[in-house]
């Protein structure tokens, strides 16, 4: 079973017992989920060579898998699509592959990343402490910090995920290098 397999699985197990739609199930940590995944879900933004898998329902920001030959869809780099953000800022690599994106938002939610297309190295460096970002989130934010610890605590268990605690910023620059170059923008 590929990671996108055992995460909708896990939004089954969670919507039984939540009576919510599995798609909806993560919506408070941003991560509303697409079966089947879709193309063009958001035309002139996301790359053409990328399916999107889930979005953070607020301005249009949606992840996506960006189709490389050679490699399987779970093992595929994940690309966060900010429309709103500068146009240098509207694509960034978020992970190598889908659980290693997992990892990145494991503690913070995948809602809260879209901070890293306006204050890339701000946010990245409140992201390694986790006092401080939950000042700042829960202080900006009425959502409930009891249930989005549970959804992200249902992620870390299922997945085994360990966040980057690591150089965030030094990790995302690497990942823009090495994928950046691959994505088809619209405009090209």
């Amino acid at each position: 079973m590929d990671a996108f397999d055992r995460l909708w699985n896990l939004a089954d197990r969670l919507a039984s017992t939540n009576r919510q739609a599995p798609n909806h199930v993560f919506d408070a940590i941003g991560l509303n989920l697409l079966r089947p995944f879709a193309k063009d879900w958001y035309i002139g933004n996301t790359p053409k060579n990328a399916d999107v898998f889930a979005y953070t329902a607020g301005d249009g920001v949606h992840f996506s898998i960006l189709e490389l030959s050679g490699r399987k869809r779970e093992e595929s780099p994940v690309v966060m699509t900010s429309p709103m953000a500068p146009f240098h800022q509207l694509n960034i690599v978020l992970g190598r592959d889908v659980i290693d994106f997992l990892r990145l938002g494991c503690q913070v939610g995948y809602g809260a990343l879209e901070n890293l297309a306006y204050e890339p190295e701000e946010f990245a460096i409140l992201m390694s402490n986790q006092h401080d970002f939950d000042a700042w989130y829960y202080g900006k934010h009425i959502d409930s910090k009891d249930e989005n610890e549970r959804l992200l605590a249902s992620l870390r268990n299922e997945f085994d995920l360990k966040p980057w605690n690591d150089d965030v910023v030094g990790r995302l620059t690497i990942l823009q290098a090495e994928f950046t170059p691959h994505m088809i923008i619209e405009s090209e």
